[in-house]
C-alpha cells in the first residue's frame, strides 16, 4: 500500500476511511455543514462523520451529506467520476474525501475540487516535503496531522505512511498552510 511496502495495492486505491482518521479533521468543521463525498467506496467516511452528529462539538455536531459518489459505483453511492462534478450547489461548504494517492490523480482532483468548494482531503503526510507539491500549497490552508491509519480493518497492522488532512481552497495565497500536529482525540 505505501512506499515502503510489497504488498500489492487495491485496485482504485480503494483503501475504506475508519473513523480513528476522520476524529483528527473534527474541531476543524463547523457545527453545522454541508458536503459531498466524491471518492466515497463504500461511505466508510460518511457514515463515520455521522457517527460523530449529536456527539462532537458539545453535542451540536451536524454534518448534512449532498451526496456521495464514487467512479466504481456502488448501492451506496452514485456512480460519478469526481473529474465529472462540473458544479455544486450554493448550500455547499466543503467536498470531503480520502482520494486516490497516485499523484496523476491527486493533483489534479486538488484544483478541480477547490475551483468548487473548499476541500478536505486526506493522504499521505509526505507531500507536504516534496517538489511536487510546490503549485498546490499555495491552495492549502490548512494541514491537520492524523499519523498511521489502519487501512484494512481485520489487519493487526497500520499502514507504513503517516497521514494528513488538507484543506484546499481556490484562492491562492502567500503565506503558508497553518499546521496542526497531532492530538489527543476520540473515536467512536
Amino acid at each position: 500500500m505505501g512506499k515502503r511496502s510489497n504488498f500489492e495495492r487495491r485496485e482504485r486505491d480503494f483503501y475504506s476511511t475508519p473513523s480513528s482518521a476522520i476524529a483528527p479533521l473534527l474541531p476543524h468543521l463547523p457545527d453545522l455543514f454541508t458536503y459531498v463525498e466524491p471518492c466515497a467506496g463504500n461511505k466508510d467516511l460518511c457514515n463515520a462523520l455521522a457517527a460523530y452528529e449529536g456527539v462532537a462539538h458539545d453535542g451540536k455536531f451536524t454534518p448534512i451529506l449532498e451526496y456521495a459518489s464514487d467512479i466504481a459505483g456502488s448501492p451506496l453511492c452514485l456512480e460519478m467520476d469526481a473529474f465529472d462534478i462540473g458544479s455544486v450547489s450554493a448550500d455547499l461548504d466543503f467536498f470531503i474525501t480520502n482520494p486516490p494517492w497516485r499523484r496523476d490523480i491527486l493533483h489534479p482532483l486538488i484544483i478541480h475540487l477547490c475551483a468548487m468548494a473548499p476541500t478536505w482531503l486526506l493522504f499521505d503526510a509526505d507531500w507536504m516535503h516534496t517538489k511536487q507539491a510546490s503549485p498546490y500549497l499555495k491552495y492549502c490552508r490548512k494541514i491537520v496531522s492524523v499519523g498511521r491509519v489502519k487501512w484494512i480493518a481485520d489487519s493487526p497492522h497500520t499502514g507504513k505512511d503517516n497521514a494528513c488532512w488538507y484543506l484546499f481552497d481556490s484562492d491562492p495565497k502567500t503565506k503558508p498552510p497553518e499546521f496542526f500536529p497531532r492530538e489527543t482525540v476520540i473515536v467512536l
